[in-house]
C-alpha cells in the first residue's frame, strides 16, 4: 500500500471516529448555523434545500427511502466528482444519523 493510500485511509477512520462520537443534535446544529447559511450565501440554494430536508428527517425520525437513495446514487457521486468531498461527505454523514434511529 503506498503512502497516499495509508494516509487516505487513515484520514477517513479519523473522520468515521470523529462523527460517531458527535450526536445529532451536534451534527443538526452544524448543519443549522453553519453549512446550509454558508451554501446559500455561495448560492447553492438546492443543495441547502437538501441538507434541510436531511434535517426534517433526522429530526422527525423518519425514513425515505428515495431521498436516501438519491443521496447515496447521484448527489453524493456528483458533488465528489465536481471536487466538493467535504460537502459529500457530511451528506454521507446525514445519512448515518437518517438511518440509525
Amino acid at each position: 500500500m503506498n503512502k497516499v493510500k495509508v494516509a487516505s485511509e487513515l484520514l477517513k477512520l479519523a473522520k468515521s471516529l470523529v462523527s460517531t462520537s458527535q450526536s445529532a443534535e451536534d451534527f443538526v446544529d452544524y448543519l443549522k448555523t453553519t453549512l446550509i447559511p454558508d451554501l446559500k450565501e455561495s448560492g447553492m440554494v438546492e443543495t441547502a434545500n437538501d441538507f434541510k430536508k436531511a434535517i426534517r428527517l433526522i429530526e422527525s425520525g423518519r425514513k425515505d427511502a428515495s431521498f436516501i437513495s438519491f443521496l447515496k446514487n447521484r448527489l453524493i457521486p456528483d458533488l465528489k466528482e465536481s471536487g466538493m468531498e467535504y460537502t459529500a461527505e457530511d451528506f454521507e454523514e446525514a445519512i448515518h444519523w437518517m438511518t440509525s434511529k
